[in-house]
């Protein structure tokens, strides 16, 4: 009895795929006050050169002197599946003030990812007036 539970154990060890965990990564871009974390995860192997697609669970943070003002999924409805990160320019995640107010803007750069690719730039602007972006 012990000899076949033993081949029945290794059977299923051999049988079931081994799932690849995802690394999680993180990128970190500031300017006087405001500083802005994108964080995502991306697959351990990838099959193919897939361009930077294939990341998940990217969430976008912000803070104003350390306090939190905005953290949220990153999404876009330009993405089928997920979103890449532009490589372009000055990164994917910058900010710097746009307008020339005092006032930092966060600036995320996206890839639709595909033979037809476009590049989505979201920008996210403080507003003081409700203390929010």
């Amino acid at each position: 009895m012990t000899c076949r539970l033993l081949i029945a154990m290794s059977v299923l060890a051999v049988a079931a795929p081994e799932t690849a965990q995802a690394a999680r990564t993180t990128l970190n871009a500031s300017e006087g006050v405001v500083t802005a974390t994108l964080s995502y995860q991306e697959p351990t192997s990838v099959q193919g050169d897939q361009g930077g697609q294939g990341l998940t669970n990217m969430r976008l943070a912000i803070t104003r002197s350390g306090q939190p003002f905005y953290e949220q999924p990153v999404d876009s409805h330009y993405c089928l599946d997920s979103c890449g990160l532009e490589s372009f320019g000055g990164g994917p995640l910058e900010v710097k003030d746009l307008e020339g107010n005092g006032q930092p803007d966060v600036v995320l750069d996206l890839n639709t990812g595909g033979a037809h690719c476009c590049t989505v730039v979201q920008v996210f602007e403080f507003d003081p007036g409700v203390s929010a972006y």
